[in-house]
């Protein structure tokens, strides 16, 4: 997950968590053993009743839809070579070797 993303879903929540982490009409259900327990006693189902399927927005030709693009600049690896031959880290992209899309972000 982009670090700009993680750190405002931490600030939206009130805590830090990590994947994988389940939405069910704007609320944190929880994780894989959250679901699972729900699931188990029947609440998921309660849950997830009257949720229709999302609205597909019109597809990116560029990304889409995924929002990201792999960098340009370091191909995806987030770090470029130096003239010294040392490693330095991509001013381009995110940790993950990604850009944010120009045209649907």
């Amino acid at each position: 997950m982009d670090c700009e993303f993680k750190e405002e879903l931490w600030k939206l929540l009130g805590k830090k968590v990590t994947r994988p982490m389940v939405f069910v009409n704007c609320r944190y259900i929880g994780g894989a053993e959250e679901v699972v327990a729900l699931n188990g006693n029947e609440k998921l189902k309660k849950l997830l009743e009257g949720i229709s399927s999302p609205v597909r927005s019109p597809r990116c030709d560029r990304c889409e839809n995924e929002r990201f693009l792999m960098c340009w600049n370091c191909n995806g690896r987030s770090r470029v070579v130096a003239e010294d031959g040392t490693w330095n880290r991509c001013k381009e992209c995110n940790e993950n070797g990604l850009v944010k899309c120009d045209l649907c972000t």
